[in-house]
C-alpha cells in the first residue's frame, strides 16, 4: 500500500552520494531519507545543510576566497555549547575555556586567525542560521571615511 511505500522511503538508508568523493576527507553522505527534508512543510536536516554549504564552499566560491574562509561542519556550535558528561571535572574552569576545551580538536590543523571569515552553521529551536565571523584576526574596529 501507497503508505507503507512511503514509511520505507521515509527510512532509505541507501547512500544516494557521498560529496567531495573519496578520497577526500570530511566527505558528506546522503541517503534517500535525506532527501524527505526537502519536501513542503519538512525540516532540514544537518546532513543536507552541511552538503549545500560544503558544495558553495568548494564549488561556487571563487578559490581566493574559499582559502580565505574556513567552513565549521552543523555539529560544531552543539559540541561548542553543549555541556558533556565531563562537566563535573571542569566546574573550575571559565565558561570560555570549557567551551574551547570542547572543540580544542575541531581546527586543531588549521589556523584560523588566518581566515577572513568563518562559517559556523547553528540549530536552535528547529531554525537553520549562520554565524559569519568575519577577520578574526582584527583587534579593534577599522572605521572608513564618512562612518
Amino acid at each position: 500500500d501507497s503508505h507503507h511505500d512511503m514509511d520505507v522511503i521515509e527510512h532509505d538508508t541507501r547512500t544516494l552520494l557521498v560529496y567531495p568523493s573519496p578520497p577526500a576527507q570530511a566527505s558528506i553522505t546522503l541517503t534517500y531519507a535525506d532527501l524527505e527534508c526537502l519536501k513542503p512543510e519538512e525540516f532540514l536536516n544537518d546532513s543536507i545543510l552541511d552538503f549545500y554549504l560544503k558544495y558553495i564552499h568548494n564549488e561556487l566560491m571563487p578559490v581566493e576566497m574559499r582559502n580565505k574562509t574556513h567552513l565549521f561542519n552543523s555539529f560544531f556550535y552543539k559540541a561548542l555549547t553543549q555541556p558533556t558528561k565531563k562537566e563535573a571535572n571542569r566546574q573550575k574552569l571559565s565558561l570560555s575555556q570549557r567551551m574551547h576545551s570542547q572543540v580544542k580538536n575541531w581546527s586543531k590543523s588549521i589556523d584560523l586567525f588566518s581566515k577572513d571569515f568563518i562559517i559556523v552553521p547553528i540549530n536552535e529551536h528547529q531554525h537553520w542560521y549562520l554565524a559569519i565571523i568575519c577577520y578574526p584576526w582584527l583587534e579593534s574596529p577599522v572605521y572608513t571615511e564618512g562612518e
